[in-house]
């Protein structure tokens, strides 16, 4: 089973049903699960708005996360609660052969099998902000805010249950407790700057250049968008995923 999850708090809510909503229609086999790492507002009356399932960060077991609420922002604090996420999923239910987190501001078009086949060779999957380059002055702003923030998106990860996945997992988890910070200048960048680190450690880990997969803003420079037989194309040849 493939089960895929955001994180967001009560202001993201929105996107993250959106995102929902788009995964059961593209992707019907896949469990969605929404991680909220906020209470829940007086005025948001879920289970009448939202169908899908919700598991607060409060349920999943983190040691010492009032520590960690109190000195992190609220993105600092969505991103350090990803690792744990991923590991109480696998813990929860042997059921589950891969983990999929996406960012609640994503939209899936198109079935992820060609990703979940993958994982049957590989521990982790990621997708670099961009694949390829051109010299323009845009593009190599770009470059320069990958160098400062992460070569990898962490608005997307994929995993599969290992023993190598755990160990990642387990890293991860010690190094985001402590230096989940957006601070750039001494080089950090939440969760995403220390998967630079994670492909040198650890086995398995593949890096997803498919254009289909991650566009974005910032790499319009080397994809273009079509609508053809039902379906949106990247560069004509690729689906939108």
């Amino acid at each position: 089973m493939t089960l895929v999850f955001t994180i967001c708090s009560s202001n993201y809510l929105a996107h993250a049903k959106v995102l929902g909503n788009s995964l059961a229609e593209s992707n019907p086999d896949c469990r969605f699960v929404i991680g909220l790492v906020d209470c829940i507002p007086a005025e948001i009356d879920l289970p009448t708005w939202i169908s899908h399932e919700v598991v607060p960060v409060t349920e999943i077991g983190i040691s010492d996360f009032h520590e960690m609420s109190e000195k992190y922002n609220i993105v600092e604090l969505n991103t350090a609660a990803k690792p744990f996420y991923i590991d109480y999923f696998y813990k929860l239910d042997e059921a589950i052969d891969h983990v999929i987190y996406l960012d609640p501001d994503t939209v899936v078009y198109n079935s992820l099998l060609t990703l979940t086949d993958k994982l049957a060779s590989c521990n982790m999957i990621v997708t670099p902000h961009s694949c390829t380059y051109d010299d323009s002055e845009t593009n190599m702003l770009y470059e320069i805010s990958m160098l400062r923030t992460g070569v990898y998106n962490l608005g997307f990860l994929a995993t599969a249950r290992s023993e190598e996945t755990s160990c990642f997992l387990a890293w991860w988890q010690i190094r985001l407790r402590k230096y989940c910070y957006y601070l750039t200048s001494p080089g950090l960048f939440v969760d995403q700057i220390w998967i630079i680190l994670a492909q040198v450690y650890f086995k398995g880990f593949c890096v997803e250049k498919d254009p289909g997969y991650n566009m974005c803003y910032w790499n319009h420079f080397e994809r273009f968008l079509s609508f053809d037989q039902g379906c949106y194309w990247v560069n004509e040849s690729h689906k939108l995923i």
